[in-house]
C-alpha cells in the first residue's frame, strides 16, 4: 500500500542509523524513539487498513 512501504523503508533507514557507531548518545537516543514511533505510526496505518476492507 502507498503508506505502508514509506513508513517501512523510513524504519529501515533508522535502523541503519541505529546500527552506526558514529552517533552520540543523545543522536542514538532521538533516533531510537524515532524508530519507536515509526514503529507505533505503521502498527496503526496497517490497523486501519486492515479494518477498511
Amino acid at each position: 500500500h502507498e503508506l505502508r512501504t514509506p513508513m517501512a523503508a523510513v524504519i529501515g533507514l533508522l535502523d541503519i542509523l541505529i546500527c552506526d557507531d558514529c552517533l552520540t548518545n543523545e543522536q542514538f537516543s532521538t533516533v531510537s524513539q524515532i524508530r519507536k514511533c515509526s514503529t507505533a505510526l505503521l502498527r496503526l496505518l496497517n490497523n486501519i487498513l486492515d479494518l477498511s476492507k
